[in-house]
């Protein structure tokens, strides 16, 4: 039997322990629940999110949310802190959707078998997240022995047997999702009719008679737009007027301060600890992505070429491990490990891990942090923020944050900041934030305006729509003129103001027909329209077209023998290429469509 059929064979046992053992642990909760029964129950009936016809509850994320929480009390013994609780939150929905994709993706025959699983936990074709995770130590490389020793520990201790099944499928998660990847580049492909549309837009070339209508000819206070008119057209395409993202604009200064003699002690002693425990570390890797504070994927540092390894690592032998301490007082100190060194086609490859610890002030040194930041934080507007700075001779300066940054201008070592920003009180555009330690300084900042992710407030976009919703009822009223007027006569009307002319050998991507003629989409209609023919009132972004066809050529797809043009089948490989690349970029987001999965999230919390 596999070491993953006996973890699973504990898990009914486990399963009975772990309820025993909350519910030893969780009375309370357990009379807090009963006594939300009822606002449960109406929990039940709103809607978090939508994926195609199947809903997510609100009590079911709560339930996660809550589940959540418990555990990390149980661990840490102290609560989840609330901005941690909001980091996350959308990882738990994002789960729960991805639940339902991927129950629906196997319906579709993509599945992870039992015999699969096994293959990829301890057979020939391991994954490489297990690969990464389970190294040598000393050579680097993926240890089928650590591995199975980890297996075993984990069949004979049930307490960790749920930790492994949630890994577990998260392997089967990410192995679907490959499969479904593969099938997707393995199918890619730009039909015949789809690469001549691709052709015709780019070899076609146009002969053309137009009529011109500026939209000028109609006078702005002859159109009669209502403000129902406005708001139906943005309910209607509310979906164009959205933040992609959630963004808050920060005005912040940075006090500067020095390390005192008691901070650079306490430093020297944290370090030389931790100094010790990485030596002593039998995964160095994990170590360090534990105790840095930082993006956790940087811990591995790769040289292939001697000449690339910083001067102070030059000497050092694989195993040594070397501290780098850094003279600039908001920088972090580096602590490198040497784990690997080997050669492969004549090259030679060397393996570091870096561990970053940030400089150490102690208690006193943040007290007088706190005093000196005391005066600005009584401000209570983004004006009084400001004529603070410049009264004291601070630095100002304004930078747009997303919550993804990592960066704010020349400054990193800012996630606290930015976890103030976004998850407690910066977002409220009311307060002063505490003081925040960079990698330059203790940065203080005010938030301007804060633009949350999705539809953009009607007031906000009205003007916008005003003019949209104008030049479609202008285009609305001439093309009830123009329909009364012979075309003959077309182009001495409106009082001269409608411009005719010809234009010769056109692209359908062209920009221009004469210098004061623009035009962005008419020209494409004649892609579908035969020599001699004459469109019909044509809509366009600066005024609306007639056009007549008078000329149009192509370069063909045929030669003379029936067979397909050398520089057809040039044409056709770039495009097919370029699409496959195209699909290779879907991240890791693929599947979560706006068409297919609606979230309401913050229409429900």
């Amino acid at each position: 039997m596999s070491l993953i059929s006996k973890i699973r064979d504990h898990s009914k046992l486990l399963v009975g322990i772990l309820v025993v053992t909350m519910l030893g642990f969780a009375a309370e909760e357990l009379i807090v629940y009963l006594t939300r029964k009822d606002q449960m129950k109406s929990q039940e009936e709103q809607v978090i999110a939508q994926v195609g016809t199947e809903k997510i509850p609100l009590n079911k994320f709560l339930y996660e949310v809550d589940r959540m929480k418990y555990n990390f009390q149980a661990h840490y013994k102290f609560p989840m802190p609330d901005f941690f609780v909001q980091m996350y939150q959308d990882n738990i929905l994002n789960d729960l959707i991805d639940d339902i994709i991927y129950e629906k993706v196997q319906n579709y025959g993509f599945k992870v078998g039992q015999e699969e699983m096994i293959d990829l936990i301890q057979g020939e074709h391991v994954h490489k997240e297990i690969k990464d995770y389970f190294k040598d130590p000393n050579t680097g490389e993926f240890s089928k022995e650590k591995l199975l020793e980890r297996m075993t520990e984990i069949a004979q201790n049930p307490e960790q047997q749920a930790g492994w099944n949630n890994f577990e499928k998260s392997i089967a998660k990410l192995r679907l999702k490959e499969k479904v990847q593969n099938f997707l580049n393995s199918v890619a492909y730009l039909n015949t009719l789809d690469l001549k549309w691709e052709w015709d837009v780019e070899k076609t070339k146009v002969d053309v008679k137009y009529l011109f209508f500026p939209y000028e000819i109609i006078k702005d206070e002859d159109v009669n737009v209502t403000e129902e008119k406005l708001k139906n057209y943005y309910q209607k395409y509310k979906k164009h007027f959205e933040n992609k993202e959630e963004v808050n604009f920060v005005h912040y200064v940075v006090f500067d301060f020095k390390q005192s003699e008691v901070d650079q002690q306490e430093e020297e002693l944290a370090l030389n600890t931790l100094l010790q425990n990485f030596k002593d570390s039998e995964d160095p890797i994990n170590f360090a992505e534990s105790n840095t504070d930082g993006q956790s994927q940087e811990v591995l540092k790769k040289y292939e070429d001697e000449k690339d390894i910083p001067e102070e690592l030059k000497n050092m032998k694989v195993g040594e491990v070397k501290l780098v301490k850094s003279n600039n007082v908001f920088e972090k100190n580096k602590i490198y490990k040497f784990i690997n060194k080997q050669d492969s086609k004549n090259k030679k490859t060397y393996e570091y891990v870096v561990l970053e610890q940030d400089k150490v002030f102690s208690d006193e040194t943040k007290r007088d942090i706190l005093n000196s930041t005391k005066e600005i934080k009584k401000c209570k507007t983004i004006e009084q923020f400001d004529k603070f700075a410049e009264d004291h001779g601070l630095i100002l300066k304004t930078e747009k944050v997303k919550c993804t940054d990592t960066t704010i201008g020349e400054f990193s070592k800012i996630r606290d900041f930015i976890h103030w920003v976004f998850f407690r009180g910066g977002n409220s555009c009311k307060e002063v934030s505490d003081a925040f330690e960079t990698d330059k300084g203790f940065l203080v900042g005010f938030v301007e305006n804060s633009k949350k992710k999705g539809p953009k407030p009607f007031d906000e976009v009205r003007d916008e729509i005003f003019k949209k919703v104008l030049l479609k009822e202008k285009y609305r009223i001439l093309k009830e003129k123009i329909s009364s007027i012979k075309l003959e006569k077309l182009s001495g009307s409106f009082d001269g103001k409608v411009i005719s002319g010809e234009a010769k050998n056109l692209e359908c991507k062209e920009q221009q027909l004469g210098d004061k003629v623009f035009v962005k989409y008419a020209l494409f209609k004649t892609l579908n329209m035969e020599k001699g023919e004459t469109s019909r009132l044509l809509r366009d972004e600066k005024g609306c077209f007639i056009l007549s066809l008078l000329d149009k050529k192509c370069a063909p797809i045929l030669d003379a023998e029936g067979k397909r043009t050398a520089e057809f089948l040039t044409f056709s490989e770039t495009k097919r290429k370029q699409f496959v690349d195209d699909l290779k970029k879907i991240d890791e987001k693929a599947f979560h469509s706006d068409e297919d999965v609606k979230i309401f999230k913050n229409e429900v919390l």
